[in-house]
């Protein structure tokens, strides 16, 4: 009965603070979002120090950009890490752009390229089409065209506009796809009517002003 009684009560007291941590999390991203960086820092380390995903990632973006705390990437890459493991989409992709840009710790395309896979497998765009152009342009990393079309592929998906641009390029040039001009000509529309300047350009000089 005892050992009941105390799961009841542990059962409790999570049903109770569930919603002061939740409560807590809201005010400090909006604190952050603000630019109020001591109050975020306040309210969301000890949700992130409590394993909070949310809170470690925006912990992470505190030290990779000092926002409100001296810059530390690896102390940044550290948060990521903990909070990418445990499923957050943001944390991955975040993991993926320091590793890419090598600002304040060693670059590594292929560690980016790990948690660019990671993100953009859960339907992240902007991680899709960051693997679209790391495997297009081929710096750092074996060039494969038919992986960056499959990437920008997904990304073109979910109306990522760079990605419609790219892969509509890459159908006028028959790189890592067969050659289409029918795809590219919708693709370079879609974007062109979304805003992309360079695909407008693309369109007018391919297909004409149509």
């Amino acid at each position: 009965m005892a050992r009941n009684l105390t799961a009841i009560i542990a059962a409790m007291v999570c049903l109770t603070s569930a919603p002061v941590f939740a409560a807590a999390l809201d005010e400090g991203k909006a604190a952050y979002q603000k630019g109020d960086y001591a109050a975020a820092l306040k309210l969301l380390r000890p949700l992130a120090n409590s394993g909070n995903s949310e809170a470690q990632v925006f912990i992470g973006m505190s030290y990779e950009f000092g926002d409100g705390i001296a810059k530390n990437p690896a102390e940044a890459v550290k948060w990521y890490r903990q909070a990418a493991e445990k499923g957050s989409t943001d944390a991955a992709y975040n993991l993926g752009t320091i590793y890419e840009s090598g600002n304040g710790i060693a670059k590594n395309l292929t560690e980016a390229v790990k948690w660019f896979r990671v993100a953009g497998a859960k339907g992240d765009p902007l991680s899709q089409r960051e693997l679209g152009t790391i495997y297009h342009e081929g710096t750092g990393i074996k060039r494969d065209d038919t992986e960056a079309a499959f990437w920008f592929r997904m990304a073109s998906g979910k109306n990522d506009v760079p990605s419609m641009t790219a892969l509509g390029q890459m159908y006028l040039a028959g790189q890592g796809v067969m050659p289409d001009r029918k795809q590219a000509q919708d693709l370079l529309r879609r974007a062109s009517e979304l805003g992309d300047p360079d695909a407008k350009k693309l369109l007018d000089r391919e297909f004409g002003a149509k």
